[in-house]
């Protein structure tokens, strides 16, 4: 069984982009707090 399953990112440069700029709010803000907490800052993020 092929161990790399997984097809390429269509927007591998978008895709990296988003996911890093989750992970940067994430790792600012911490955990617990409501999702509209995290939406603001990934909005801030992502301008």
């Amino acid at each position: 069984m092929p161990t790399n399953l997984r097809k390429p990112l269509i927007y591998s440069d978008l895709t990296h982009k988003i996911i890093g700029a989750l992970f940067s709010v994430f790792n600012n803000i911490g955990s617990g707090h409501k999702e509209s907490f995290y939406q603001k800052g990934v909005s801030r993020e992502l301008e």
